[in-house]
């Protein structure tokens, strides 16, 4: 589960982990630490190192089956059902939609932080401060 606040309300999105569906979309964030016995035979996500998409080709069975999925080049790989592997795999369209409530929301904060530099540094200088940058504080010396 991939989630952040805003605003007091938790934005969350869930891995598909059993429930991925054939030719559905999945997003993977990139390698993950699987713990300190990480053996790359067990992880077959283990030489994806960057996020991309796959889409799933196959299911096979259900509990000790796995995913057949297949990246942008074509290569497939088998993800057991049963592994970890499967907990850091989303829905692509879910995590499009969350990550895009979740750069407004860091946009919007980032807005007002600015607003509030200027309030303060207008406060400041009304009461006879001098704001500074950092490039003119080391031009002074300071």
């Amino acid at each position: 589960m991939l989630e952040f606040y805003h605003h007091g309300k938790s934005h969350q999105i869930f891995s598909i982990e059993r429930s991925g569906k054939v030719g559905q979309a999945v997003f993977y964030p990139g390698r993950k630490y699987f713990g300190k016995d990480e053996v790359p035979v067990q992880h077959p996500l283990w030489n994806y190192i960057d996020p991309c998409i796959f889409t799933i080709v196959d299911k096979i069975g259900n509990y000790n089956g796995y995913y057949l999925l297949q990246d942008s080049n074509g290569t497939s790989i088998q993800v057991p059902l049963s592994s970890c592997d499967t907990r850091v795999l989303f829905d692509a369209q879910d995590w499009l939609n969350w990550h895009e409530v979740r750069n407004s929301a860091r946009d919007e904060e980032i807005k007002q932080l600015k607003h509030d530099v200027e309030l303060l540094k207008g406060i400041l200088t009304a009461q006879g401060f001098r704001v500074l940058t950092p490039a003119q504080a080391k031009q002074l010396g300071l």
